[in-house]
């Protein structure tokens, strides 16, 4: 982790949309991206709910097995 985000806060924007297939057998898709307030420049983007559950239980409690998907 960052020294900067060494801290215990953290505050992100969060965007959320659903994305309509061209097939409509299959389900919209959920995508997201936070947007860390304190640098806008630090974007992550997210293709799934449990990628953006992780990402943020990585932020929280530090655990480094997860990755970051761009």
């Amino acid at each position: 982790m960052p020294p900067e985000k060494a801290g215990s806060y953290r505050s992100y924007l969060l965007r959320c949309w659903q994305e309509v297939r061209t097939n409509a057998e299959h389900p919209p898709l959920w995508r997201f991206v936070l947007q860390d307030v304190t640098d806008t420049q630090n974007q992550y983007a997210f293709s799934s709910l449990e990628q953006l559950v992780d990402f943020l239980r990585t932020e929280i409690l530090g655990d480094e097995t997860v990755t970051k998907d761009d």
